[in-house]
């Protein structure tokens, strides 16, 4: 199964025209606004161009900043030669990151940036997948379609998906959760609403014949990611000779 809906928007890059506006509405409260609060748009600029690309959340905290997760399609998918910068919501100020690493294979699609600012983020805590149970409650704060930020309220909706006729490499794996989502969406936090840890990141959508939910990469294979290679760009072609989606 090639996966159906790869969640970063568009590779060509497009002239970006925007301008802030002022808040209308509050923020969340409690735990779901801290977490919305740690929750970035991505976006890629070459020469004079500047294109949203995917959401990225902070994990971990750094000399003078914050380290942030997003996911590795989004940085291997687009042209090379971008400098990566994020904000805290379309059209609002733009700050540089730079790129520590990025990886994309079947098992792993995963990249970190390190922000260094002065601003004050709540550090995103990595749970354990393991410790899941189906029906789960979880949020999703993210930027779908890069319009602006949302949060979304889902389930998860399947256990580990395993290798089969209709669940490929690039499938088997990941776990599936209900909620809404678009391109953009990707790298996006699923937070468990009992745990209230990171329990993967939002990674690609099914969408044949029906919408099912979207596909979540285990907060376990973080671990993975930071212990293997970093991978050159842009990512080389698949084992089977074909480019990933």
């Amino acid at each position: 199964m090639k996966r159906a809906l790869a969640l970063v928007l568009a590779f060509a890059l497009t002239l970006l025209s925007f301008g802030a506006q002022a808040s209308t509405f509050r923020s969340p409260d409690g735990f779901d606004g801290k977490m919305w609060d740690s929750t970035l748009a991505l976006y890629g600029t070459l020469g004079d161009i500047t294109h949203f690309l995917c959401t990225t959340e902070v994990i971990g905290k750094i000399p003078n900043g914050y380290r942030l997760l997003s996911a590795g399609h989004c940085v291997q998918l687009p042209p090379a030669g971008l400098q990566f910068s994020v904000s805290d919501d379309i059209g609002s100020p733009r700050t540089d990151v730079t790129l520590v690493k990025a990886y994309m294979k079947d098992d792993i699609d995963m990249a970190i940036f390190d922000l260094t600012t002065t601003k004050k983020y709540q550090v995103m805590e990595l749970g354990d997948a393991n410790d899941l149970q189906i029906g789960e409650a979880i949020v999703n704060p993210n930027f779908a379609l890069g319009l602006g930020k949302q949060l979304t309220y889902g389930r998860v909706s399947s256990d580990i998906l395993p290798l089969s006729e209709h669940c490929g490499k690039d499938c088997a794996g990941y776990f599936l959760v209900q909620g809404d989502g678009a391109s953009g969406s990707s790298g996006s936090p699923i937070i468990s609403e009992r745990t209230h840890k990171v329990i993967g990141i939002l990674i690609w959508g099914v969408d044949a014949g029906g919408f099912i939910g979207f596909g979540v990469e285990p907060i376990s294979k973080f671990a993975v990611f930071m212990a293997g290679p970093n991978q050159p760009h842009p990512a080389p072609p698949s084992d089977d000779g074909t480019e990933e989606n």
